[in-house]
């Protein structure tokens, strides 16, 4: 389980309704795109962005909810949120979110009203990706990505087993992370949305459940986009596609690890079906 303070003082909606206001109209959040990781959460904020009732930060404001950011308080936390004109609403995204238990507790205490933004595709796909991003950006001196291979960290070729305590495994486990948020908020309170059909097709087709579900005119349609033969993925007509670095091209995984992965995945990826009421129908 991911690290905390237990002693570190819960912000509740009583002293962020009296924080002071801000001169530039900056407001506190009222969605969260909380992840997964690898599974499409800046794409989805980039596309909603667009919107012009819907402003997000420029950059991640630090994973407030995460201990190193939450102990700067408020008025810190205010001055990284973008300012909102009239009949705009706020979002920020923190692909970390998911996988921190104790986050749900401290989003909640925040506002009980938050609507929260889940984006999740099939669980090897990110994490291979999540892998990949690992071994390629992170500088941190202990980063095991970095030293082995995929299939080194995924699977024990002497016990034959795979590795189950490997945290970029763990994070495609999603109705353990899953199961912590529903113990706060209401499952209608959480939009869950499917990165696979948002990466592979006309991402209009889930941004018009979004724009609903944050109640915000739906403008984002299929209409919008275009498919980019060269880039292989759908860019917006007006301001063209995502900046580069995405959409790379995954490493190849030995067979038989990424079927003893997918066999180890399919039980624990159904009881999140049954959480979500949807059959993701990964493999």
């Amino acid at each position: 389980m991911p690290w905390f303070n237990r002693s570190i003082h819960i912000f509740t909606e009583t002293e962020v309704a009296n924080e002071p206001r801000d001169v530039k109209n900056r407001a506190f959040p009222h969605a969260l795109i909380i992840g997964a990781r690898k599974a499409g959460t800046s794409a989805l904020q980039d596309f909603l962005k667009l919107h012009p009732q819907i402003r997000a930060p420029s950059h991640e404001p630090g994973w407030f909810f995460i201990d190193s950011e939450y102990t700067k308080g408020l008025g810190y936390y205010r001055t990284r949120l973008p300012p909102l004109q009239e009949n705009q609403i706020s979002i920020e995204k923190s692909a970390e979110y998911f996988h921190f238990p104790y986050v749900p507790e401290r989003v909640w205490s925040f506002n009980s009203s938050m609507k929260i933004l889940l984006i999740v595709r099939d669980p090897f796909v990110r994490l291979v990706s999540d892998y990949m991003f690992l071994k390629r950006y992170d500088k941190a001196p202990h980063c095991i990505e970095k030293k082995y291979t995929f299939e080194e960290l995924a699977y024990n070729f002497t016990t034959g087993r795979v590795n189950t305590r490997w945290a970029c495994l763990k994070r495609s486990v999603y109705f353990v992370w899953f199961q912590e948020w529903l113990k706060f908020f209401p499952r209608e309170q959480i939009l869950v949305v499917d990165g696979d059909d948002f990466a592979e097709n006309n991402p209009g087709t889930e941004l018009i459940r979004v724009e609903n579900f944050l109640g915000v005119e739906p403008l984002l349609t299929e209409k919008y986009f275009f498919f980019n033969e060269t880039k292989g993925f759908y860019c917006v007509k007006k301001t063209g596609c995502l900046h580069e670095g995405k959409g790379h091209e995954p490493i190849s995984v030995a067979m038989k690890v990424e079927r003893m992965i997918r066999d180890y995945l399919r039980p624990l990826n159904r009881k999140f079906y049954e959480m979500v009421g949807k059959d993701f129908g990964w493999q």
